[in-house]
């Protein structure tokens, strides 16, 4: 992907004009791997992403090689305005199981509902006029307890049975499918703000972990959640 994120970032100061920095592909980068860059002491939350860096930048790193499947894959990601509580989702679940990935689910809002058309002006369509407006949070990531438990090797957290519990009657209980945006949203952040403290996590970043195979840190103690050696 680095040609195409090279053509894209030095044709942005045409479409932003004095918003140019803001897309700088360093500046990608450095976000997407360092939570101490732009602050002098660690965050207490996520660094947002804006518009452009949730739409190109939401892969922590693009491949600039082979990747070896399936040992290169860490987790997979399930978005929760498409899937959670469906038949697609069930079944996501049951593959990550037998295919021995850790799943989480993340929000991400402005990428999933485009719906711009050629003109650009269908309605719901949320592309910002400068592109970075509307900044989004889709590095938080809520992990699924019920898979993480199912997966071998198995994990370095405990997550308690109550958590788990509720976690799957949300599950059972909520369907995103026919739900209006908005809707869709307040679920979002009543399932964020529940979970926060035993279950959200954001990508590693430079420095989080001493190993490499781990995927993810947890947002309120800096722990990282990694497989049992």
């Amino acid at each position: 992907f680095l040609h195409p994120y090279l053509t894209y970032y030095n044709q942005t100061q045409a479409i932003s004009g004095d918003h140019y920095p803001y897309y700088n592909l360093a500046r990608l980068i450095i976000r997407l791997l360092s939570r101490e860059t732009y602050k002098p002491s660690s965050p207490t939350a996520p660094l947002s992403l804006n518009f452009v860096e949730n739409l190109l930048g939401y892969f922590e790193l693009n491949p600039a090689m082979p990747i070896l499947f399936p040992k290169g894959v860490k987790m997979m990601v399930g978005m929760f305005e498409l899937m959670w509580g469906t038949k697609q989702g069930d079944e996501l679940r049951e593959w990550c199981i037998e295919s021995g990935y850790p799943l989480v689910w993340a929000y991400n809002p402005t990428m999933s509902f485009f719906r711009c058309g050629a003109s650009g002006d269908y309605p719901g369509c949320d592309i910002p006029n400068n592109l970075t407006v509307d900044r989004d949070s889709a590095n938080v990531r809520i992990l699924d307890p019920i898979v993480l438990e199912k997966v071998p090797p198995g994990f370095n957290i405990t997550i308690s049975r109550k958590d788990q519990e509720v976690f799957e009657k949300w599950w059972e209980t909520w369907d995103v499918e026919g739900q209006s945006k908005e809707r869709i949203e307040r679920e979002w952040d009543g399932l964020y703000e529940f979970f926060f403290p035993s279950m959200a996590i954001e990508p590693l970043y430079y420095g989080a972990c001493s190993a490499s195979n781990c995927v993810g840190v947890f947002v309120s103690n800096g722990v990282c959640v990694c497989p049992k050696p």
